[in-house]
């Protein structure tokens, strides 16, 4: 067919709009018009027929010519149109305690901004963020479009974007296969490292380390506990390298267990929770090990790491006791810009004892 199209405008010079292998792919993807002459439908059937029997056989002619220019014209009238206007796009599903700049940021403008959308951003917007898990619900993405209209589809550079692994490099040397899935972006940590403040932190789920670094480069005296020897190690390894083995006290064993003796001897010391992500988690109860709310009790400052997608109104207490802030990647040198308008995790913070 395209090929045909191309040699007839060689002949008459009349270009035709489907006379690409991409435009008659991007056609053929539209459903068709309410209200298509079933006539007209099976007409273009049949010559599609035609075309996809001829596919690869040499030679053209004004006979192939003609029925590929009879096929353009009757699918470009028998398919909704691609909408060129402006849309309206309406956002909904929002979780709690994700306020208008965190809309703005993980929109790319003020949310009351929706009224005028170019389509190709609409559909973008679709592609990005519709069925989104966040914060115990899915995002719902809803344009207003004309009758029988469609918006267009993702550019390729569009779809190579919604394809990529958004993960920025590793900064810590010393890693596993877990670490490297599991390790909290640098930025961030710093963020949750400052907003803590505190002192002296418990950490009874330390891992590789990651967050134990960056509240010792805070200035904070860290416990911390991992159940895994061979990831101890690692975690030691990274203590070194990062040059905070002074401020980091590591053990091997129950970090829950111990947390209530820990907090006994200091009792001003805040305690960080990062526990195992199990896939699909999203309420509270999936994460937390057995005797963890209670050993959480007496802490007088708790931060826990969540993954996005988790309900915060089933965090221990109810959501009224816990301050929120939805952490977004942060674009730096060698990173993926398009990381900070990512959703990367939910930190809760606690102040007082539960």
């Amino acid at each position: 067919m395209v090929r045909g199209l191309r040699a007839r405008r060689r002949r008459t010079g009349e270009a035709d709009p489907l006379a690409g292998r991409a435009a008659v792919e991007a056609l053929l993807d539209r459903p068709l018009r309410a209200g298509a002459e079933p006539a007209a439908v099976a007409r273009l059937a049949a010559l599609l027929g035609e075309a996809a029997r001829r596919a690869g056989r040499a030679g053209e002619s004004p006979a192939v010519e003609e029925r590929a220019a009879e096929v353009s014209a009757l699918a470009r009238a028998l398919v909704v149109r691609v909408v060129e206007e402006p849309v309206s796009v309406r956002i909904s599903g929002w979780p709690p305690g994700f306020g208008a700049a965190a809309r703005a940021r993980l929109l790319g403008r003020p949310p009351g901004e929706l009224e005028r959308v170019a389509p190709a951003e609409a559909a973008r917007l679709v592609a990005a963020l519709d069925g989104l898990a966040l914060g115990g619900g899915r995002l719902r993405v809803e344009v207003a479009l004309p009758p029988d209209a469609v918006l267009p589809p993702l550019s390729r550079r569009d779809r190579a974007e919604a394809g990529r692994r958004r993960r920025a490099p590793p900064w810590l040397p010393h890693l596993d296969e877990q670490g490297r899935l599991s390790l909290t972006p640098r930025p961030i940590a710093r963020r949750q490292a400052a907003w803590l403040g505190a002192g002296r932190v418990l950490d009874p789920f330390c891992g590789c380390g990651g967050n134990a670094v960056a509240f010792a480069r805070a200035g904070a005296r860290v416990i911390a506990f991992e159940r895994d020897p061979a990831r101890a190690a690692l975690a030691r390894a990274n203590f070194r390298a990062m040059g905070v083995a002074d401020r980091v006290e590591l053990r091997v064993g129950d970090g829950v267990a111990r947390l209530p003796a820990l907090l006994r001897r200091w009792p001003d010391a805040a305690v960080f929770v990062d526990p195992p992500w199990p896939p699909g988690a999203t309420r509270w109860a999936e994460l937390a090990p057995p005797g963890l709310e209670a050993a959480l009790a007496p802490a007088t400052a708790v931060m826990l790491k969540l993954p996005r997608a988790l309900d915060p109104r089933t965090l221990p207490g109810g959501l009224e006791r816990w301050r929120l802030r939805y952490e977004f990647g942060a674009a730096g040198p060698g990173e993926d810009a398009g990381l900070g308008r990512v959703v990367k995790m939910i930190t809760a913070l606690r102040r007082g004892v539960a």
